[in-house]
């Protein structure tokens, strides 16, 4: 099975346990999904590959990324996107797999300018 799909069986086995909504667990899938689909095109097929220039590399893909409806996301959107990426998902994966995405800091900075 590939790396990035366990990444993402855990975290969503990790919010079950938490007794987080459907809802919710849905949603971070869909997020997951998205982040993944993207690792993929970019080559990382690993979650040990993951640094923080390829969350910056998402971010300006979340910015470009058209919807259905064949336009850009509004900006809450955007951010829920991120925000739930960096600091949730990265945030468990220091803390709980403890796995440590290179200079995670520089770019939680640079989320909150």
């Amino acid at each position: 099975m590939n790396n990035l799909l366990v990444f993402k069986n855990r975290y969503v086995q990790y919010m079950r346990i938490l007794n987080r909504s459907d809802y919710t667990v849905w949603r971070y899938q869909r997020f997951l999904d998205h982040f993944i689909l993207f690792l993929e095109s970019i080559k990382v097929t690993d979650i040990q590959q993951l640094r923080s220039k390829h969350i910056l590399y998402y971010q300006k893909e979340v910015f470009y990324h058209l919807n259905p409806k064949g336009r850009q996301n509004l900006p809450q959107t955007r951010n829920n996107y991120l925000k739930g990426l960096v600091n949730k998902i990265c945030g468990w994966l220091e803390a709980r797999v403890n796995f440590q995405v290179y200079d995670i800091k520089q770019v939680r900075e640079f989320q909150s300018v």
